[in-house]
Parts: C-alpha cells; sequence; structure tokens
C-alpha cells in the first residue's frame, strides 16, 4: 500500500536552515519507516480484533520494505501482505477478499483435487462440521497432506499413498454425481470430511487501508519531528 501524506513541505523547509534542510531526505526516510513497521503492529491488533483465532501465520503475513533517502522526494515505505507461502497459501490470498469483498483463489490444496480430476470446475472445498479441528478452527496440515496423499493428488507423486490398505479419504459419489470426500476411520466410521460447495464470496469487513492512513495520518508529524531531530543530532556529532 502507499499512502500520501498531505503536508506543507515548503512551509517546513522555510523554517529549517541549510544544514537542516539536508537531512530532510534522511529524516524523511526514517519517518516513514518507522511507521510502517508501527502500521503493521496497528494492523496485526485489527486482525485479533476482526477475525477469529487468527493463526501466528495470518497474523505474521505483512512485510514493510524500509523507505530510502535516495528517493527523495518521493520517499516511499510498503507494507503489504507476502505472496509466498513454502507450503500452503499465502496469506494475502485468503486476507485480500476481506478487505476487498468479492471472491478468493482456490487453495493450494483445492488446486491439487482438481488437477487429479476430483473436484468439479467452479467447486470449492469445505470442511464438513463432523472434521476435528485445530485450536484455530481450522483443519490441521497433516489431515490435509493425509487426504491429498489419499487421492494420489499430492504434487509430488512419491508422497501418495501406495497401501490400499491405509486409504482413509475418498471421494463418494451418488451414481456419477460427487458429493465431496469422505473419511473412513480405523473403528469403521464413515463421515463427510469436506464437502463440494460453490464459489464462496465474501463482504469487506477488514478495513487494511483505513487502519493504515489513519495511522500514518495521526502519527506522521510527530515521528517526522523526531527523525528531523536524530538527524541533525547525528549529523553535528559527525562533524565534530
Amino acid at each position: 500500500m502507499q499512502i500520501q501524506i498531505d503536508t506543507d513541505l515548503d512551509k517546513v523547509m522555510a523554517q529549517l536552515d541549510d544544514f537542516a534542510r539536508s537531512q530532510v531526505p534522511f529524516a524523511s526516510a526514517l519517518a516513514l519507516t518507522t511507521l510502517a513497521k508501527k502500521t503493521q503492529a496497528a494492523e496485526k491488533r485489527e486482525m485479533q480484533t476482526v477475525f477469529d483465532r487468527p493463526t501466528r501465520f495470518t497474523l505474521n503475513s505483512l512485510f514493510v520494505r524500509p523507505a530510502s533517502k535516495k528517493d527523495w522526494p518521493k520517499t516511499q515505505a510498503v507494507v503489504w501482505f507476502r505472496d509466498f507461502a513454502p507450503k500452503g497459501t499465502p496469506a494475502g490470498d485468503y486476507l485480500k477478499p476481506q478487505i476487498h469483498g468479492g471472491s478468493r483463489k482456490l487453495k493450494r490444496s483445492e488446486r491439487a483435487v482438481q488437477h487429479r480430476g476430483l473436484l468439479p470446475n467452479g467447486k470449492y472445498l469445505y470442511p464438513s462440521r463432523a472434521v476435528k479441528r485445530d485450536r484455530y478452527g481450522n483443519l490441521s496440515k497433516g489431515q490435509i497432506t493425509k487426504m491429498l496423499s489419499n487421492l494420489q493428488a499430492q504434487h509430488d507423486s512419491y508422497q501418495n499413498t501406495t497401501d490400499r490398505g491405509k486409504i482413509r479419504y475418498f471421494v463418494a459419489y451418488e451414481g456419477k454425481k460427487p458429493l465431496g470426500i469422505y473419511s473412513l476411520q480405523s473403528d469403521g466410521d464413515l463421515f463427510p470430511f469436506m464437502v463440494f460447495g460453490k464459489k464462496p464470496t465474501y463482504k469487506a469487513r477488514y478495513d487494511f487501508f483505513g487502519v493504515a492512513e489513519g495511522y500514518m495520518r495521526k502519527h506522521y508529524a510527530k515521528e517526522f519531528g523526531r527523525a528531523l531531530g536524530r538527524a541533525i543530532a547525528s549529523s553535528k556529532r559527525r562533524r565534530g
């Protein structure tokens, strides 16, 4: 995200002497970087308010790209979601619909099942009410991995289940119509694990931009003043 802070920089610069003005590019970069980090923390607090038991992965999904004085006068710092996850779905993919509204992309597991030809086009996977969840209300990675292995849907084929006796997850059909992914327990109990549903639609409920802009506007002047004072003091010490 990028936020323009409307300050009358000409008036500020006019009140500074030549030496102080020379420190403005550094002070601006320092202030924006500091604000970006504090905005990141403010967004984390907002997630904890808006979402029910967000995971650590979700809470730590934002990164900060520091501002540089070399970009003056177009100095900027960036706060946004990481677009990569070693395993699973990047948090930005499922959080952006909560910001803008609308639908979400297929999760990595959904793409894998679809590629295997087991998830009909236009359908998404939803955990059934009968399935056990973790303390965050989600399916565990172990459950998803086991499901994909049983369905022969792992990207690495060597991770797929080869012993038919160990298969506990399979797609159930009513005639030719797929109903969903079912789980067979060791005690013989059978229940729906994931059901097939239509594309989800979300209402915007996470005011990411409002939180960030409000925090930046409220604290920019104070942070810039601190940064400028620090830059001037540091430069004077170096000059000796």
